[in-house]
């Protein structure tokens, strides 16, 4: 476990190894304290923002009204039987049937914050309530490790009904169980 000290709270988070991830299918317990606004939870993230995932939370997303320790579980859309790209809802609807949850708004902006060993290349897309774009798709949040000397990123992530098809089935998605 380490603890990123961070005014005015401190987050925890335990990383799993990767054995004992795949045994219990926990990634990682994370708390996720209560904040009014998203500018109290991007205090957290060191690594630079994409412009959508800062707009996303600060003017898009509601936060929850109580803290809350999340369990979180790295699922990928194959798991779930799909073979080519998904439906973000029939996905979503699949993981929620078995008892898993959507993560908490401040999720994203707390792991960034922690997670600083994330593997080069890896991407994670974070199980949240999406937000509407202006074309009539969704948003959410998600964690990069960018190629390339570009490092750690709060990024965003788009899902358009249309490009369903381009959707990969190996993204991991972190969920809480």
């Amino acid at each position: 476990m380490f603890r990123a000290a961070t005014a005015p709270l401190l987050v925890e988070i335990e990383l799993f190894d990767e054995q004992q991830a795949t045994q219990s299918e926990l990634f990682a317990e994370l708390y996720v304290p209560a904040l009014r606004h998203g500018v109290q939870y991007l205090r957290y993230v060191t690594t630079p923002v994409s412009y959508w995932a800062n707009f996303i939370i600060q003017y898009r997303i509601e936060f929850e009204a109580q803290s809350e320790y999340c369990w979180l579980t790295k699922l990928t859309p194959r798991q779930f039987g799909f073979t080519a790209g998904h439906d973000l809802r029939e996905f979503y609807g699949r993981v929620l049937a078995t008892g898993r949850r959507l993560l908490p708004a401040g999720t994203a902006p707390l792991l960034r914050g922690t997670y600083l060993d994330q593997p080069e290349g890896e991407a994670l897309k974070i199980a949240m309530n999406p937000v509407p774009d202006s074309a009539g798709g969704l948003m959410g949040l998600a964690l990069g490790h960018r190629r390339k000397g570009n490092g750690l990123w709060l990024d965003d992530w788009r899902w358009h009904p249309e490009q369903a098809h381009l959707m990969s089935v190996d993204t991991p998605w972190l969920f809480a169980l």
